[in-house]
């Protein structure tokens, strides 16, 4: 199956982004140049942004929900009570 067609989103540095075909986003936490993610101010910033993005393509039936994942072995987000 192709993969669709992705929206266009903040440059960010922290985290990746795509949609699947049943319009599931996928973002993933990975803090460059780090054995462990964090919430430093610059990985907020940019999730702000893109939660602002996220809520465009709710809103134009682009996106249906969002998974968030970490893109390290050793665990999701050190230090964050979620």
């Amino acid at each position: 199956m192709a993969k669709p067609p992705q929206p266009k989103m903040p440059k960010t540095k922290h985290w990746r982004f795509e949609i699947d075909v049943e319009k599931i986003g996928w973002l993933t936490i990975d803090v460059p140049k780090s054995s462990v993610n964090v919430l430093s101010s610059g990985a907020i910033t940019e999730l702000m942004d893109l939660v602002t993005r996220f809520e465009d393509l709710i809103a134009s039936d682009e996106l249906a929900g969002i998974a968030l994942l970490s893109g390290k072995d050793s665990g999701f987000i050190a230090g964050a009570d979620v």
